[in-house]
């Protein structure tokens, strides 16, 4: 893959992680090897964290390998009509890993991270 930041290909085997692999973020994504499942909140700070990572680089790279989890995550709520995600999503497969919905630990920041990421965003609708 080309290095013009344009890219926003993603393995998909791999689509939640708690961390996006800065070196080469259109390339892999890094799980944790003991498990299989990562929290909804590890998945959604991503998009905040690389947002601004592309924000101070001008490398929009980083930005759109946090956004293109993120739209799969939406693409998923929708198609399982599970508007509320839950609190864990399966590591290897484009699922959840439960039905279990919270607000509480493990989901909470991921509700907190979409209102952030608009507003960061700077758009008005």
């Amino acid at each position: 893959t080309k290095d013009d930041g344009s890219s926003t290909d993603m393995p998909s085997h791999q689509w939640p992680s708690y961390a996006i692999n800065i070196a080469h973020p259109e390339e892999e994504l890094v799980l944790f090897p003991e498990t299989s499942k990562e929290s909804l909140a590890d998945a959604g700070s991503n998009l905040l964290e690389f947002t601004y990572l592309s924000q101070a680089t001008g490398q929009d790279k980083y930005r759109n390998a946090a956004q293109n989890v993120e739209n799969r995550l939406i693409d998923l709520a929708a198609k399982t009509n599970q508007h509320l995600a839950p609190k864990l999503l399966e590591g290897f497969t484009q699922s959840f890993a439960s039905k279990n919905v919270t607000v509480g630990g493990m989901a909470d920041s991921y509700f907190e991270y979409l209102m952030k990421g608009y507003l960061q965003s700077g758009e008005s609708e």
